[in-house]
């Protein structure tokens, strides 16, 4: 993996500044999105990104343990 030119943690807020479309949306019948689970830069699966504090996993070392956590 290609070192980051610049720290995670400078990088992050950067953030804040996207645009486009985002990984969230609603359907009928959902609440929140309809997405399966949000991977994290650090490559930790979370089952949205608002809880990031609740990683499922490691996404690079086994996803299917993911979806099972």
């Amino acid at each position: 993996m290609p070192a980051m030119p610049v720290p995670y943690e400078t990088a992050a807020r950067y953030l804040n500044y996207a645009f486009g479309g985002g990984y969230h949306g609603s359907s009928e019948g959902f609440a929140c999105g309809r997405h399966l689970m949000t991977v994290l830069p650090d490559k930790q699966a979370v089952k949205c990104g608002f809880y990031t504090d609740r990683p499922l996993g490691d996404a690079q070392k086994s996803l299917k343990q993911c979806c099972r956590n």
